[in-house]
Parts: C-alpha cells; structure tokens; sequence
C-alpha cells in the first residue's frame, strides 16, 4: 500500500477466486482506486473523475474532456505526447471504469472477498461502499486534474 500511504482511511480488497488486491483510499474526500500500477482512478470530492492511468498513459480531465498523455523515448529525450480524446473514446472507458467500479461495489456490499489490509486499524468497507454509490452514472469528468477544483 506504499503508493497509497496519502490515503486515510484506505483499505486492501482482495475478491474472492483471485489474488490481485485493490487499494480504495480516501484523500480530503476524494477517491482513489488502485487495481494495480496501470489501472489507477482517482477523483475529486465531488465524485468527478480527474485522473487515471491505464496501461502507461496518465490520462487527466481537462475542460470536462479526457487527455491521455503517453511517454515516446528517444535515444536523447522523453517527450509526452498528448491526445485528446475522441466522444467515442471517452464513452467507450468511461463505461468500461463505471462497470469495473459497479463490479467492487457489489464484492464488497456481498462480502465477496477479505480486506487484507485497512488504515486505520478499525475501519471497514462501509465507507467505500457509499463513496462508490455516489460517484455518478455516466460518469462525471473533473473540469481539473487536481484535488482542488475552486
């Protein structure tokens, strides 16, 4: 859970009949959702998406729209190269997040699997299980990548 030590409460979940863990951490009442290190959301209070990774891309809101940033090597540079996404695009993953993030809610209302980890030492799923309810259906993109978005 280093990647998530900003994270208060935060907890563990492993779904039963598999062995990969995922991280739900609360920052200033913002979610977090690690599934491992290349599938990462997280939102800002307001239940609205405003970051992401996926599969080496930093995806982030910018004006309500999602960007992906991907890193291409030279030999003597990194260069992010940035892509706006398409509505078809932006649709498409968004309901593939909402769908995965229905899928947690439901383990964790069933008890479908163990939290193998929580911080602090009393907390439980409950709290998730409501900040996952909230987050809106379709989806709601940040105007800002950041936590702030006065």
């Amino acid at each position: 859970m280093a990647e998530a030590q900003n994270l208060r409460p935060r907890i563990q979940w492993c779904s039963a009949g598999t062995q990969q863990a995922t991280i739900l951490g609360l920052r200033s009442g913002a979610l977090s959702i690690f599934w491992d290190h290349e599938h990462v959301l997280h939102f800002n209070a307001d239940g609205a998406l405003r970051r992401a990774y996926r599969e080496g891309q930093l995806i982030k809101a910018e004006d309500g729209r999602l960007v992906a940033l991907t890193r291409e090597r030279t030999a003597t540079e990194v260069a992010l190269v940035r892509q706006l996404w398409t509505d078809e695009q932006q649709a498409a993953w968004l309901t593939q997040m909402s769908n995965r993030i229905d899928q947690l809610c439901d383990e964790l209302k069933r008890g479908a699997g163990v939290v193998q980890r929580k911080f602090p030492d009393d907390g439980d799923t409950t709290t998730f299980i409501t900040v996952l309810e909230s987050i809106a259906r379709p989806m709601q993109i940040a105007r800002r990548p950041g936590l702030n978005q006065t």
